[in-house]
């Protein structure tokens, strides 16, 4: 199996059980990794969750597998003067899923309606805005530039469920249970690995999530209803859960034994 990984948090332990069970990996940005499968160039990618909800039926959801965290270093909205003063965000170009998480959660949780708006990374924290959204493995303190909001806490706050992150996906004619195994695999060792990983070690231990299950299930169904009602997607559909043939009533197949 060939597979698309994220080249940034908390994509290392996933990369290191995949390799640790001879699977082919290569790492990128997360826009390229749904363009590889889209190409058939890999047969399984780790793609964000609201770019899969936007995927129709081209896409399946390999279930048991998932990253979601109840926190979330690597993605935060820096407030310069409070949440209440914040009128522009700016944010990188290339951010959509934590840009509409971000709009989501300054709109639901604090009312406030901001402009975002897409900037050169090197220019966010130079930008004359009221807030930007930081994404990336190695983000100031909470001084450097201000009140600093975790979009995953926040996301916890107002739906009580972790915010799922990020999808294993094949495209529709590709998915089968064999795929579905090895992704299993890989996950239930990258649990192990992220119990005692080196590097923020509080997060990967306390924080991130790595299966798929009724709690994920009902995050996602939150983040759908979100998406449809800020018209981001114009029907409420079911999730694309790859299932298998000849289950019982089409039971998923993350609930067989």
């Amino acid at each position: 199996m060939h597979l698309a990984l994220w080249d940034r948090p908390p994509s290392d332990c996933l990369r290191r059980a995949a390799e640790d069970q001879g699977l082919l990996v290569e790492c990128h940005d997360a826009m390229t990794c749904a363009r590889l499968l889209q190409e058939r160039q890999v047969d399984v990618a780790l793609i964000p969750t609201t770019a899969v909800l936007l995927g129709g039926d081209t896409l399946r959801i390999l279930p048991e597998a998932a990253v979601s965290s109840w926190s979330y270093p690597y993605a935060r909205i820096a407030l310069s003067r409070g949440v209440e003063q914040i009128k522009s965000v700016a944010c990188p170009e290339p951010s959509a899923q934590e840009a509409l998480m971000a709009r989501i959660i300054l709109q639901e949780h604090y009312g406030r309606r901001p402009v975002f708006v897409a900037r050169p990374e090197a220019e966010l924290r130079h930008a004359a805005d009221d807030g930007c959204l930081l994404i990336g493995p190695e983000l100031p303190g909470d001084s450097t530039l201000g009140t600093m909001l975790d979009l995953g806490q926040e996301w916890y706050e107002l739906a009580q469920y972790p915010m799922v992150w990020g999808l294993f996906v094949t495209l529709a004619d590709a998915a089968t249970p064999g795929i579905a195994k090895q992704v299993k695999a890989v996950v239930r060792e990258a649990e192990v690995l992220a119990g005692a990983w080196p590097v923020d070690p509080s997060f990967y231990a306390d924080s991130l999530r790595l299966r798929m299950d009724d709690v994920v299930i009902a995050s996602l169904s939150r983040i759908r209803e979100y998406l449809y009602y800020y018209k981001v997607t114009s029907e409420l559909g079911e999730l694309p859960i790859f299932m298998t043939e000849g289950r019982e009533n089409n039971a998923p197949w993350w609930a067989a034994s």
